[in-house]
């Protein structure tokens, strides 16, 4: 999955990545740059498939992490998003901090790191470029394994599970977070009359910062 660059990947393997920039009709300093993913199935990788379980997933983010710092203009806005197919609490395979069953480590670096407010963000920053990306429903999942019998919020419901697995990152330095969409956990498995994905549609609305 390198950016402009054609590889030699199985084909069940091949997953895609758009990305657009945007720039305002009146401010041309409101400029946005939108990257949609799309990450491998746990299926195809877990400790049956993989030397690392997660590898796959974590190798995609640390591709997506070097799309962002050479390709995001100076002070642009960023905003990531997709199926991820890894639940909050997989902190291990968001910061690639894997091991195999001899307990060696993975060394990729997708610099997914805690803030000192607690907050679990995406610093993909250099040489003044690129974004720190934080997730835009973290209040919702709370990036923890959720209480049994107390969940309240997901993103994919069908008769298998019930979880969290996609995710709207954003720059906070360049956008505000307005509204979110809907979240609470459907009555019953879906796709169903209303909803035609086993994924509920996440939805954002963001403003830029009065500064740009």
């Amino acid at each position: 999955m390198e950016f402009g660059k054609k590889e030699l990947v199985p084909k069940e393997f091949r997953k895609n990545v758009g990305l657009v920039h945007l720039v305002g009709l009146e401010k041309e300093t409101q400029r946005i740059m939108v990257v949609v993913t799309h990450l491998m199935t746990k299926s195809r990788d877990n400790e049956k498939k993989t030397k690392y379980p997660g590898e796959i997933r974590a190798g995609e983010l640390a591709s997506l992490k070097r799309v962002v710092e050479e390709h995001t203009g100076v002070n642009e806005a960023v905003m990531l998003m997709g199926d991820f197919n890894i639940q909050p609490m997989e902190h291990d395979i968001f910061a690639n901090q894997l091991k195999n069953q001899s307990n060696q480590d993975n060394a990729m670096y997708t610099s997914f790191k805690q803030q000192s407010n607690g907050d679990w963000v995406f610093d993909w920053r250099k040489n003044g470029r690129g974004a720190l990306l934080a997730d835009a429903f973290a209040g919702r999942h709370g990036w923890r394994d959720p209480t049994p019998g107390d969940q309240k919020h997901c993103t994919s419901r069908n008769s298998e599970r019930c979880e969290w697995i996609d995710y709207v990152w954003y720059s906070p330095a360049q956008l505000e977070l307005v509204d979110l969409s809907e979240t609470r956990i459907p009555p019953n498995p879906i796709p169903d009359i209303t909803e035609p994905s086993d994924h509920l549609p996440l939805g954002v609305r963001m403003k830029f910062k009065s500064s740009l």
